[in-house]
């Protein structure tokens, strides 16, 4: 009978301090700071996930183009191009499509991003 009461105590005294301890971790003036620094920081690494993943499809569908032959050029430029416009460091995509697809194509997708850029960058 006295191990029971002794029990119900301790188990009290646990959720007794469990609960002033995430009233006082609440109430701290940085904690949603805190919080809302660490959901923004989740959201930009998914936003960031998602849109390389984007950028894989989008330059294997401009490859499989590619490689299907002359009638699919402006097609793969096209894809291409919008995979450029997703990344942020378009020299680097540019050299690996001067290594990876026909020159024909290489050269759609380069006068794609000049319009671009030139209508979207005065």
């Amino acid at each position: 009978m006295r191990w029971s009461w002794l029990v119900w105590a301790v188990v009290g005294a646990a959720a007794s301090y469990a609960f002033y301890f995430d009233y006082k971790r609440t109430r701290h003036p940085e904690y949603k700071q805190n919080l809302i620094a660490k959901r923004q920081a989740e959201q930009r690494a998914k936003k960031q996930q998602e849109l390389i993943k984007r950028f894989s499809a989008l330059v294997q569908q401009g490859f499989t183009l590619a490689h299907r032959g002359p009638a699919n050029y402006d097609n793969a430029a096209r894809v291409l191009f919008e995979a450029c416009k997703i990344y942020e460091n378009k020299e680097a995509v540019l050299s690996m499509l001067l290594e990876k697809v026909p020159l024909e194509v290489y050269q759609r997708t380069v006068s794609l991003l000049q319009e671009y850029e030139l209508q979207n960058y005065p």
